[in-house]
């Protein structure tokens, strides 16, 4: 499926310069795969119209205060996000723990226990190992030769296993995941998992130390954004409710 990403790649390509109006919906939609992926990633069970009206700020009676308080601050943890993808930053340990300090109001560090995941039926290793991981993981990933899309996907996928965080670890696989997709020219995503499948699809990953099954999910989710993207610039469709 890659190819035919990067054939959708190329006939968005061919129609830059976007006008004005479809960089803002373009924008309006990356904003809300990332905030919706992130409530999915925490456990959170909304619609895409939920996110869209809580990013308003608007009240959504299914909404948990923990679901409001998470939007709130990962909307203004996404600055980061820019100005670092506009330094030409890559994904470091600095970044993703900043990023989690923003979402949870506390110190930035990873995390000082040993724990158990327990819906993914994993020990992620002790505390003391979680720098050198993260770091060995980061390396590998910019080393590799692989696609960005498979790349992206071990990124997402190791930091699972590594679980450098007490809260929001799977929150942060996927906002390292993302950013790496825009470094490399794509668009972040929001996968398309329910929270049961997503959970069910790392417990593989993981059991099998195999990540193919996540890897074609991401192709999928991408080529299937491109669509989207692709309906709005021929004025046959809007973004997804």
């Amino acid at each position: 499926m890659y190819e035919e990403i990067l054939e959708k790649m190329m006939a968005l390509d061919q129609q830059k310069p976007f006008e004005v109006e479809i960089r803002d919906q373009i924008g309006k939609l990356n904003k809300e795969d990332g905030v919706y992926l992130g409530l999915m990633l925490d456990g959170a069970e909304l619609s895409r119209r939920d996110v869209g009206d809580m990013i308003r700020g608007e009240l959504v009676k299914d909404a948990s205060i923990r679901a409001c308080t998470f939007v709130e601050s990962y909307l203004n943890a996404l600055p980061l996000v820019r100005d670092c993808l506009a330094l030409g930053n890559h994904v470091d340990g600095r970044f993703l723990q900043k990023f989690q300090s923003l979402l949870t109001g506390e110190e930035p560090g990873y995390r000082q226990a040993n724990l158990t995941v327990t819906d993914f039926r994993h020990v992620p290793g002790r505390q003391t190992e979680v720098e050198g991981r993260v770091d060995a993981l980061l390396r590998e990933v910019y080393n590799s030769g692989e696609n960005p899309v498979t790349n992206a996907a071990h990124l997402h996928c190791g930091l699972i296993a590594v679980y450098p965080f007490e809260a929001y670890s799977e929150v942060m696989a996927g906002v390292a995941m993302n950013y790496y997709l825009e470094e490399k020219g794509f668009f972040p995503v929001a996968l398309g998992y329910s929270r049961s499948e997503y959970v069910e699809t790392m417990k593989k990953c993981l059991r099998e130390k195999d990540e193919a099954i996540f890897v074609w999910g991401l192709e999928r989710a991408i080529y299937n954004k491109l669509e989207v993207m692709l309906q709005m610039l021929a004025g046959k469709g809007d973004e997804p409710q």
